[in-house]
């Protein structure tokens, strides 16, 4: 019984702290690692001694609720920028935008772990694919906790609640919550001033510190082109336009580039899929194939049931509903293979890859665009999640059954929490502040919009996304730097720099992530109060 209330309690936990990053920074770090330190000290409260599969299979389920959230924080706030109101109106309708939210997370989720389970003996015994988080899991599970790990945990909470409690002031002084900065004018290039919030410090630095490098060097491409580039080519060139509206023109100009450039490897992304399972380099095998069909029979009529019931309520035709279900499988393959060998599952570009066709081939609004973006990434980060617990799982020797099993329950809670999370930050907090930015949702909704802007000012923004993605910098973090507050990327790019100063980084993990759950969960206690 323990087993499943760890499980339901850290589903909640990851859904809650990564439906907030997702929107506060535009990151989605995996948040298995997490899960996986906190059991030791939840295990450690309780006196047991876990074993290595409870822990994997706690892990299994409860990291599905994290990807989910993250996949949703990415694309679903786009409706608020599209359409405020409309938006507004599906918060103040709760029950609606709960059923809403949990449903299509539930789809998703389903149809992602489905074609997991599809390829899972080929990418998994195939050694190209090494799924790293993993085995990284794995490893981490095999060997057992440490104190200094341990520590660490209950050190991050105890520096969090002390700078909580040090902004509500103490004897010793008082940490402010605001610092405003001067404004500083070098002729060509002003420095306006910035307001730096202390509140989401600590977590901002932290997160910056477990990314490292990958972000501190686009988000610093993105403030310093801000700073030093944007802001005196609006002053000289645009003044006649608000700054806002140049920077959004700018940035969907970024986006259309990114997306363009998108599209057109999507042959190439076929083809190679055709080629690979022609020449059986990674289908599974046919009697496997037949098995799953044998033992998911039923399950898979409901899905399609269950589906074509929620496409209707969307008012989705037939023909789309083919498309997003033959596209999003290909576009989960891809992300399936990126993920085994590189670690990563970038939703983003593979949801673009099926949202801008269905732009252009069918009358869709936009509810209906942003549902269908949403579950393209919802499907492709669980699908990648899955393998990897799977991957653990495997070297640890776990039956498949056992996992599977924990999966499914990892989806319906899913489900439920990510539905009532989102409903309670888009309730308490401002989309589109600096609280929750929700700036890779912004960029969704700019590509959708980027037909209103004006065309010199969003050419440029096409040039800059060409020539970053040909310096190999990514540009949705460039897009970050560009939208985000300054003193978001200020402390994102210092952790990301004090990173570089510890030899052994990994070792202080543990704290960093103490730090960074405990402000998220904090601001969740706010939106309750």
């Amino acid at each position: 019984m323990i087993i499943y209330f760890l499980a339901a309690l850290l589903s909640l936990f990851s859904a809650s702290v990564m439906a907030y990053i997702s929107m506060a920074t535009s990151i989605g770090p995996w948040i298995s690692p997490t899960l996986l330190l906190l059991l030791y000290a939840l295990y450690g409260l309780c006196r047991q001694k876990p074993t290595v599969s409870s822990l994997l299979g706690i892990t299994s389920c409860a990291s599905i609720g994290g990807i989910a959230a993250t996949a949703c924080g990415f694309s679903f706030p786009a409706i608020f920028f599209l359409d405020s109101h409309l938006y507004a109106s599906l918060v103040a309708n709760p029950y609606y935008y709960f059923l809403l939210v949990g449903n299509l997370v539930g789809i998703a989720s389903f149809f992602g772990m489905q074609i997991a389970y599809f390829f899972e003996n080929s990418v998994l015994l195939n050694n190209k694919y090494q799924f790293p988080v993993g085995q990284m899991i794995f490893t981490m599970a095999a060997k057992g906790h440490n104190a200094f790990q341990t520590v660490q945990l209950w050190a991050g909470g105890l520096f969090f609640t002390l700078w909580v409690l040090g902004q509500k002031g103490t004897r010793y002084g008082k940490i402010p919550a605001i610092f405003t900065t001067k404004v500083y004018d070098f002729g060509l290039v002003t420095i306006p001033a910035f307001r730096f919030d202390f509140t989401v410090l600590p977590m901002l630095v932290s997160i910056g510190f477990v990314t490292g490098h990958v972000i501190a060097k686009p988000l610093f491409v993105g403030a310093f082109a801000r700073l030093c580039f944007l802001n005196p080519l609006h002053n000289h060139f645009f003044a006649a336009v608000s700054l806002s509206e140049f920077l959004l023109a700018f940035c969907a100009g970024m986006v259309l580039c990114g997306a363009l450039q998108a599209i057109f490897l999507v042959p190439n992304a076929v083809k190679k899929f055709i080629e690979s399972v022609s020449a059986k380099k990674y289908a599974i095998s046919k009697n496997n194939a037949q098995g799953t069909f044998e033992e998911y029979g039923l399950i898979a009529v409901g899905f399609g049931l269950i589906f074509m019931a929620a496409c209707y309520h969307l008012r989705l035709s037939l023909l789309v509903q083919v498309y997003v279900l033959m596209a999003t499988f290909l576009c989960v393959y891809q992300m399936i293979v990126i993920g085994g060998t590189m670690g990563i599952a970038p939703l983003g570009r593979f949801a673009t890859f099926v949202m801008l066709p269905a732009l252009f081939l069918f009358s869709l609004d936009y509810v209906q665009l942003i549902c269908i973006a949403t579950f393209v990434e919802i499907a492709g980060g669980v699908a990648v999640d899955i393998l990897f617990a799977r991957k653990a799982a495997f070297l640890a020797g776990i039956s498949k059954k056992y996992t599977m099993r924990m999966q499914y329950l990892g989806i319906l809670m899913a489900s439920v929490f990510c539905a009532a999370v989102f409903l309670l930050l888009s309730a308490k907090f401002q989309i589109g502040s600096s609280v929750l930015g929700a700036y890779k949702a912004q960029a969704r909704a700019l590509l959708i919009h980027a037909h209103t802007f004006n065309y010199h000012m969003l050419l440029i923004g096409i040039c800059a996304g060409f020539v970053l993605g040909k310096c190999k910098i990514n540009p949705s973090m460039v897009l970050g730097g560009i939208l985000m507050p300054i003193d978001y990327s200020f402390a994102l790019i210092s952790g990301g720099l004090l990173a570089q100063f510890f030899s052994e980084k990994d070792q202080w993990v543990p704290f960093a992530s103490a730090i960074f759950a405990a402000n998220s969960l904090w601001m969740l206690v706010q939106g309750f109060c």
